[in-house]
């Protein structure tokens, strides 16, 4: 084997680590961004009923639950 295949087989197993641990290096840090803030857990528990089920926005634009609201609001002053 000559002297230029050698340099290039070292050039190349050199760029194959370098490639290899560049991807392992942001895939670490993408993971470290992907978790949630606990403000942004805390909003979204808020739209969650004592029960456990999904409240859907759109719901609350309802005249019903409008009047749910005042209803609940006044029984709670009166107690």
């Amino acid at each position: 084997m000559n002297g230029s295949k050698k340099m290039c087989y070292r050039a190349s197993l050199c760029l194959l680590i370098l490639i290899c641990s560049t991807s392992s290096l942001f895939a670490e840090e993408q993971n470290n961004d992907a978790l949630p803030t606990i403000e942004f857990l805390e909003f979204l528990g808020e739209w969650e009923s004592d029960d456990g089920a999904w409240i859907d926005p759109s719901d609350l634009e309802s005249e019903e639950i409008g009047k749910l609201i005042e209803t609940t609001i006044e029984t709670d002053n009166e107690n």
